[in-house]
């Protein structure tokens, strides 16, 4: 079985993303391997200093490394 999955993903910077800074921020992926699109994009989120993003996932495949 092969499983490329999201191992290594580039998020682009979140365009304006200071303009969210008083909003609770929900990322919504669609399918969840490594996390690894969703681990990026929380780190440049809370890297710009802004509040912890509610995450989900709507389809789980927790593929091992």
């Amino acid at each position: 079985m092969c499983v490329t999955g999201d191992s290594s993903v580039v998020v682009s910077a979140i365009p304006e993303i200071r303009r969210c800074a008083d909003r609770a921020p929900v990322l919504v992926d669609d399918i969840i391997s490594f996390a690894a699109t969703m681990s990026e994009t929380v780190r440049q989120w809370r890297e710009a200093g802004l509040a912890a993003p509610v995450c989900l996932g709507v389809h789980g495949v927790f593929a091992a490394h």
